[in-house]
């Protein structure tokens, strides 16, 4: 989650995520060349390689007005999550789940979620 952005009532906010990927592709091969200004009249084969990066961004961006009633309202950005609750186990002899450990996770689901609050 990002920090939310506030103001009072009957003012605009408004908070942008930008998100970034970056792909790289590599030429290799075995390159032959003369080494002599390291040993005079050497040769060598080296590994080399080139590459090309790329990269592409997308920003995502919301804007809500704090309604004039309100003292101060907050837009916030993050992840909307959801609440499950797991078991772990196994089956005894006579098909029965035996539980050895169990909880709530609460897991993200969506990115980006943008949400206000007084």
């Amino acid at each position: 989650m990002v920090p939310p952005s506030s103001a009072p009532g009957g003012h605009t906010l408004s908070i942008a995520i930008t998100k970034g990927l970056t792909v790289t592709g590599t030429i290799g091969g075995q390159v032959e060349g003369d080494i002599g200004a390291i040993v005079a009249g050497a040769k060598a084969s080296v590994n080399a390689s080139i590459s090309r990066s790329k990269t592409a961004s997308v920003t995502y961006t919301d804007t809500w007005t704090v309604p004039k009633g309100w003292a101060i309202g907050f837009l916030h950005a993050g992840a909307q999550r959801d609440k499950m609750h797991w078991t772990y186990g196994h089956y005894s002899g006579s098909c029965v789940w035996i539980v050895v450990r169990k909880g709530t996770a609460n897991l993200p689901w969506h990115i980006p979620h943008f949400w206000s609050t007084r």
